[in-house]
């Protein structure tokens, strides 16, 4: 006699995964605004994100509101 139990394992419901993005993307956000303030040029940081120029400048112009 065998016996065999499915368990699901435990995971992240399907509307944590927004949240937590957000806030990584939200302390992204804010490194590249204090590394920018620092004297980093946008190029740099664009090619150290894997983002564009634009985005940065975007990145910068929301934080500096």
């Amino acid at each position: 006699n065998i016996s065999i139990s499915l368990v699901k394992p435990i995971t992240n419901a399907p509307g944590d995964r927004p949240k937590v993005q957000k806030q990584q993307t939200a302390e992204r956000n804010q490194e590249i605004f204090c590394r920018y303030l620092s004297g980093i040029p946008v190029t740099v940081l664009a090619e150290e994100y894997f983002l564009s120029s634009k985005t940065i400048y975007s990145i910068i112009a929301k934080k500096k509101i």
